[in-house]
């Protein structure tokens, strides 16, 4: 998440060609690399279906990218600066809440095997 968020951050400033796609290329490893993990969490959910927990994530993901259409298409008129200004602070929210909120424990013995030597 720290990628998309310095990639986001420096397109305020900086968005001519080419840092733009260079940006962009970083916006969307660091996008690619959060919702890998997100459905990897996602999955150890056990308190509600496996199909349940993914539907959810898949609705909330796409009204998200409703909702952020539906922003940029206000916001452009007053200039692609504000746009990414915009996309930043909603990454800066979502960095905090991660940090905040996000305390996943780690079973450091799951992946070890016992090797039996005869």
């Amino acid at each position: 998440m720290l990628t998309s968020t310095i990639g986001i951050v420096t397109l305020i400033f900086a968005h001519d060609w080419p840092i733009f796609g260079i940006m962009l290329m970083f916006v969307g490893f660091g996008d690619g690399a959060c919702l890998t993990l997100l459905n990897s969490y996602s999955a150890t959910i056990k308190s509600r279906s496996t199909r349940t927990v993914f539907n959810i994530l898949y609705m909330g993901t796409n009204l998200g990218v409703v909702i952020g259409t539906l922003l940029v298409g206000f916001l452009l008129a007053k200039g692609v600066t504000v746009v990414f200004t915009v996309a930043a602070i909603f990454y800066l929210i979502l960095f905090f809440i991660t940090i905040v909120d996000f305390n996943v424990k780690f079973d450091r013995t799951a992946g070890e095997k016992k090797v039996l030597v005869v």
